[in-house]
């Protein structure tokens, strides 16, 4: 650091970069909830298997008093209670998020991703040169372009195989319901 200010380098792009690497990758912040509120969103249908599954998978954990509960995405849990209250078991959702990170390494998709932009756009800079003082504004910004377009990248995959299976799973129930219908 001392080397890259006595170059020019100045405080704020410094710090601009280490930002851009050390921030948070989502506008999310982890929630505390009472135990109570948690248990009302699931109007009060929570098995202690399905507490300890999520606990497991780091969904949420309780405070040491058992009652607050540390959430880590409240839009997870949110996505989970609405599902619930239409009767899917929230035991079964865990399953589905277990299901997602051992089938989809998201780490090495994520690793993969940071991969192309390390060999793609700072290939021009090798171990011999630096990279230049007036460029990294530009590294910054592009992490932080990265970050939606991951997530878009994520979600389009996402939604083209949720279409498929709807059109497929849900698509083959519903046939069946009308022909019932015809009889």
């Amino acid at each position: 650091m001392l080397k890259a200010l006595e170059q020019g380098l100045e405080l704020r792009e410094f710090v601009g970069i280490e930002t851009a690497l050390t921030s948070p990758w989502t506008d999310e912040e982890p929630a505390v909830i009472p135990v109570k509120e948690l248990m009302s969103m699931f109007n009060n249908k929570i098995s202690f298997d399905s507490i300890e599954k999520a606990q497991e998978l780091d969904i949420f954990r309780f405070d040491e008093n058992k009652e607050q509960v540390h959430v880590r995405s409240m839009k997870t849990i949110k996505a989970a209670s609405e599902l619930a209250s239409t009767g899917i078991p929230f035991q079964d959702l865990l399953n589905i998020v277990k299901m997602l990170r051992q089938n989809v390494d998201v780490e090495c998709v994520a690793n993969e991703l940071v991969k192309l932009v390390a060999t793609h756009v700072l290939q021009k800079y090798n171990d011999d040169s630096a990279l230049p003082i007036e460029n990294l504004p530009q590294l910054a910004d592009l992490i932080w372009r990265l970050r939606p377009l991951a997530e878009m990248a994520m979600h389009a995959e996402l939604a083209r195989a949720m279409e498929k299976s709807a059109n497929h799973i849900l698509g083959d129930k519903l046939e069946q319901m009308i022909k019932q219908l015809d009889v």
